[in-house]
């Protein structure tokens, strides 16, 4: 996970910005799976010094445990399916919560998925109090995130996720690390397929769901191009 800066502090355009005089929020980050909104919001939270919470890290790591609940999330996703939102609740909440809290902004993604969850979520940003809400969804086409997502590789090591492009498709170190990178035991087209049924289904409703607050961002072109264009919108509005 990414912490505050020792500086606590970002440079952008030319002007210093304070991660602690920025007002206290949470940014979500939602697309397609293989839109890179995951690498999109790690980004962000290193360029302005806040901190990252990944669901799907949190989930997959939660899921080596052994518990009954931890069996269930490995089924979920072998499955291509939502794990259960009462699940998901116990191991994200509780580290969103204690995050927010304490007045650190949080940069997240994979969460919420459906309704039920966006509702859950909104019942514990109102027991803390006076946390803001940005939105940003990635678009990228159902062929592109396809191609992405069956060559993409994480490091056995630091499990970082390496998109796949044409500066890492040779790649067989984590440039991070060096761990070796692999392929993603639960990327695969029957996997894939079932994911983006998934989305369609009950994602894409959350679209309506936070309407005019979603930011809209174009996945199709290189990570560095669709980091541009989600900064200077996060910015703005």
């Amino acid at each position: 996970m990414i912490r505050l800066d020792k500086e606590n502090k970002t440079a952008y355009n030319g002007n210093m910005i304070m991660s602690n005089q920025l007002p206290k929020q949470i940014i979500l980050f939602f697309g397609s799976p293989g839109s890179g909104k995951g690498t999109q919001a790690r980004m962000l939270a290193e360029k302005f010094g806040l901190f990252y919470l990944g669901c799907g890290d949190m989930l997959r790591d939660f899921s080596k445990e052994n518990s009954d609940n931890a069996k269930t999330v490995r089924e979920s996703q072998k499955r291509g399916e939502l794990v259960p939102t009462e699940i998901v609740e116990k191991v994200f909440f509780q580290k969103l919560e204690e995050t927010l809290s304490k007045g650190i902004s949080v940069i997240s993604d994979g969460f919420p998925r459906n309704i039920a969850q966006a509702e859950a979520l909104d019942k514990v940003l109102r027991k803390i109090g006076k946390i803001s809400i940005k939105v940003v969804l990635i678009n990228l086409s159902k062929e592109s995130a396809f191609n992405r997502i069956l060559n993409r590789k994480t490091c056995a090591r630091c499990k970082a996720t390496v998109p796949f492009n044409s500066k890492t498709k040779d790649l067989k170190r984590c440039p991070d690390c060096g761990g070796e990178l692999i392929l993603r035991s639960d990327d695969s087209k029957k996997t894939l397929q079932k994911r983006w049924e998934t989305y369609e289904k009950e994602t894409k409703l959350l679209t309506e769901y936070y309407g005019k607050q979603i930011i809209r961002i174009d996945g199709e072109p290189d990570i560095e191009d669709v980091f541009q264009e989600v900064v200077s919108k996060i910015i703005s509005v």
